[in-house]
């Protein structure tokens, strides 16, 4: 894959979701995204791949990275910068503690369960065990940060208040820690800080089982591109592994086959994702319907009965299965890849999913990854709301 020069250069050739076929379709066919509360999982559930249940084993793999990457770049000097009040001694037992849980994945979980608030303090995982039963929690996210398992890089850490970008993969469940391995190693060796989590899920249902494993915060462009063109290299260096990375969901921008994109929403008030920023400018809109009103016009031209079963299937009240949500998904895909997405309806669907993005976030950039003129949408949304206004007296 191509070096990466500059920002600039991942935006020109990334697909943003309002010039991606697959995500119009995703929107018209797949209503599983609106079931999501709006401050979590959005569009999460709207794949059909199996990434493959947590067990012991892959938490202690990911534990077990963390615990090394600790025990080999901090030092008693280090941890007393962070805890004052502590003693060599105190530090020597938390050492061994650490270090007996690379034994076995007994052991990390029975370290886990026991002193989980010390293991996430001094390693910075989160939390993992539910407090309510003490048992390992059914869905989470662990967390690598270098300024917990590496300070001494050189780098300022990733601070939560500075963070403007993601980067997205989704990798099967047994391939994860090693992934995560990869992205730390190339972070020491690039002298590069990294703040990024992967998912935990000892559910079963693959319906839980989100769409993205690994989710990287990255405070500046530079990081993006420098992290772009690293994970292209792991993915080069290692074939085997790639075959484990799908393809990132349609909602995000797609920068290749294996890693998607989002912004981080800066808002005035209050904190929201990326995900859930679009889904918002979504939900209100009638899209089923819109998907409908296109087949129908479809049938009416051509009279063929594929184009009902297709509308019935739709109109159906209750759950779909995966296999009839993904024929419904790939129908409308390359039909629109077919007409170049110059439908009436998905011009208009564009043009209220631009508004609706800018009444929430008014702040989007004016550069922003959907390339939409924000001066113009505002100005649009003052007339509208002038309109209003005067039909109101």
């Amino acid at each position: 894959m191509k070096k990466l020069e500059n920002f600039e250069e991942l935006k020109a050739t990334m697909i943003n979701p309002l010039d991606n076929p697959d995500f119009y379709a995703l929107l018209l066919c797949d209503d599983r995204y609106r079931e999501m509360a709006s401050h979590r999982g959005a569009f999460s559930m709207c794949h059909n791949y199996d990434l493959g249940s947590t067990i012991y084993k892959n938490y202690h793999d990911l534990l077990s990275i963390a615990i090394q990457q600790y025990l080999q770049n901090s030092d008693y000097q280090e941890y007393i910068k962070h805890y004052p009040n502590s003693t060599n001694l105190s530090y020597q037992k938390i050492v061994k503690d650490l270090s007996n849980a690379l034994e076995s994945p007994d052991k990390s979980y029975s370290l886990i369960k026991n002193d989980e608030k010390t293991v996430d303090r001094i390693l910075g995982i989160g939390k993992n065990i539910d407090e309510n039963n003490g048992k390992m929690r059914s869905v989470g996210w662990f967390y690598f940060k270098s300024h917990y398992l590496n300070p001494k890089l050189s780098n300022n850490p990733v601070e939560n208040n500075a963070i403007k970008h993601r980067l997205y993969l989704a990798v099967d469940t047994n391939e994860i820690a090693e992934m995560a391995n990869k992205i730390i190693e190339k972070c020491n060796q690039k002298d590069l800080p990294y703040d990024f989590k992967v998912r935990i899920n000892f559910n079963v249902r693959k319906e839980r089982q989100q769409c993205d494993s690994i989710v990287i915060y990255l405070t500046d462009e530079e990081q993006v591109v420098e992290y772009v063109n690293f994970i292209n290299e792991i993915i080069g260096e290692d074939k085997e592994l790639s075959k484990h990375i799908h393809k990132p969901s349609p909602h995000l921008g797609i920068v290749n086959d294996y890693i998607g994109y989002g912004f981080e929403p800066q808002l005035r008030i209050g904190r929201t994702s990326y995900s859930s920023l679009l889904r918002e400018a979504v939900t209100s809109i009638p899209t089923k319907k819109i998907a409908i009103n296109i087949l129908q016009a479809l049938a009416n031209q051509k009279n063929i009965e594929e184009y009902q079963e297709l509308i019935d299937l739709l109109k159906r009240s209750g759950e779909k299965t995966p296999q009839e949500y993904e024929e419904l998904k790939k129908y409308f895909s390359e039909y629109f890849k077919q007409e170049n997405m110059n439908l009436v309806e998905i011009k208009e669907l564009r043009q209220q999913i631009s508004k609706n993005l800018v009444k929430k976030h008014p702040q989007l950039p004016k550069d922003n990854m959907f390339n939409i003129d924000v001066e113009d949408v505002l100005y649009q949304l003052s007339l509208e709301k002038q309109s209003e206004i005067d039909n109101e007296r």
